[in-house]
């Protein structure tokens, strides 16, 4: 019996091409959530609105997106499924470069594996907002050291703005408005120390919306807007 043990070991030494089982990892994994994706088309098919993209597309977009986030085909299904119903559920695309959703993987220390976690990004804020039917109009503005600025929250809440027309000097705040079509109005102001604030204790500080190339002063008025639509929601 040891005999024959050891003319195979030696047979598989002269001979390397013999096939070694594959390595766990990205590579072994990322077949199996491709395989997933396209089977959930008929889900995604029954969350879609009607006025949003086909599933197909949607599917598309997140095996792209499996190919292009490091990690991501690493994920469990359960979490991948989720976030990608969940995005499907809002009407929104599940890729970073319409900025509307982002599909981030995050190590889940407890579980010793990564889970995707879906991040809401500025546009897909933007177009939540206006889904909602009472939805009348959505800005966002810079405040410079210039300007002439006031504002203020409580029962009569009131915001000026008049920017300078030279010399505005360096930004200071940052707000927005949302405008619904019963009269209802809401608006939130922020600086720049309140922005860096929440992208500390974002988990998607270094990815998603806060690494793109908008810059830092751009994701001022996306958390602005974020902001704007849970008020406004509350208003509606």
């Amino acid at each position: 019996m040891s005999t024959n043990l050891a003319a195979r070991v030696e047979a598989r030494r002269q001979n390397p091409t013999t096939k070694q089982p594959a390595r766990r990892g990205k590579a072994a994994q990322q077949p199996t959530l491709v395989q997933f994706v396209q089977s959930m088309r008929g889900e995604i098919a029954r969350a879609l609105p009607s006025h949003v993209a086909s599933p197909e597309r949607i599917a598309r977009i997140a095996l792209t997106e499996l190919r292009r986030v490091d990690h991501l085909a690493e994920c469990t299904q359960e979490s991948f499924g989720g976030a990608l119903m969940t995005c499907a559920a809002l009407g929104l695309e599940p890729g970073g470069v319409g900025g509307e959703a982002y599909l981030l993987p995050f190590w889940n220390k407890k579980v010793r594996a990564y889970e995707v976690t879906l991040v809401i990004g500025y546009q897909g804020m933007v177009r939540l907002f206006w889904q909602h039917p009472a939805a009348a109009g959505l800005a966002a503005h810079t405040v410079h050291e210039g300007d002439e600025f006031d504002f203020e929250y409580g029962l009569e809440p009131f915001l000026r703005h008049k920017p300078a027309r030279t010399g505005r000097g360096k930004p200071t705040d940052y707000y927005a408005v949302a405008k619904m079509a019963n009269g209802g109005s809401a608006f939130v102001v922020m600086n720049v120390e309140d922005i860096e604030a929440i992208r500390h204790r974002s988990k998607a500080r270094d990815a998603g919306p806060w690494s793109t190339d908008y810059g830092l002063r751009r994701h001022g008025a996306q958390d602005l807007h974020s902001a704007v639509v849970q008020v406004a929601a509350e208003v509606c």
